[in-house]
């Protein structure tokens, strides 16, 4: 599918309203931004039986990133569309970072909607997460908010997707204290999209069925977690060192048992 430039600054500017959790703008609003990028859906002909075909994951999604205290909020946006004129069911894996260790359904989706991925049983943390809902006709957009923990003012986020990813923008605030950097994204060189609130980056390359892409996020805001290290280690330094002076300076015995 191809898109206009002009049709996604204004998605873009529409970004402008986030709130730092919740991350969240109307769907209207979406839809509306998208109208003039994805034509109506074309009606199934009668009597003809819908397949599997005539709905699917478009290949252009979007995440929002923020900081938080000692954490990273995002927002992963992507859509749906059913070609069909009858709604029809459709599962799929969404593309989340292996560190989340908190999520939240936004616009467009039920809690019951989204459920755990499977995954082995030895595999440990975050599984990630599948859609599985029925979609009316038309295109249907859908937001999922995530946090992942920071620490010492730096966290990572891994992804990878089993189908892969076909395009993929990151957007972060110009005026945020955070900092996006991965050997697959580079900046959004189309100055016709750039957007006054925020700095864009893109896909070098689609991701591959499998293929992990690595940010590095700096720049988090630190709460306590460093001051604990410091007096953690301090109060070890101190304990170590009363031990050790008790040990060298306690009273030695000079004599045997004395005789009856």
């Amino acid at each position: 599918m191809k898109t206009t430039s002009t049709s996604w600054l204004r998605l873009f500017v529409f970004l402008g309203s986030i709130p730092l959790w919740g991350l969240g703008v109307s769907t209207g609003a979406f839809s509306q931004a998208l109208a003039p990028v994805l034509p109506p859906p074309a009606s199934t002909t009668s009597g003809a039986q819908p397949s599997t075909t005539d709905i699917q994951l478009m290949p252009r999604q979007m995440m929002v990133i923020r900081e938080g205290l000692d954490a990273v909020y995002g927002q992963i946006m992507f859509v749906v569309r059913n070609n069909a004129a009858v709604p029809l069911p459709f599962k799929f894996r969404v593309l989340m970072p292996k560190e989340t260790s908190d999520f939240s359904p936004r616009e467009g989706l039920e809690p019951g909607d989204v459920v755990l991925a499977d995954a082995p049983s030895s595999q440990e943390g975050f599984r990630g997460l599948v859609v599985e809902k029925v979609f009316p006709p038309g295109v249907h957009m859908m937001t999922i908010g995530y946090k992942v923990d920071g620490s010492f003012g730096s966290a990572t986020l891994t992804l990878s997707h089993p189908e892969g990813v076909q395009d993929l923008n990151l957007l972060s605030l110009k005026e945020g204290r955070v900092s996006l950097e991965s050997s697959g994204l580079v900046k959004n060189s189309k100055p016709e999209e750039a957007d006054p609130l925020y700095d864009a980056l893109q896909l070098k390359s689609p991701l591959e069925p499998g293929q992990v892409l690595t940010i590095q996020v700096t720049g988090i805001p630190e709460g306590r977690t460093r001051l604990w290290w410091m007096g953690g280690l301090l109060g070890g330094i101190l304990l170590a060192s009363a031990s050790i002076l008790t040990l060298r300076t306690r009273p030695q015995r000079t004599g045997g048992l004395a005789n009856t």
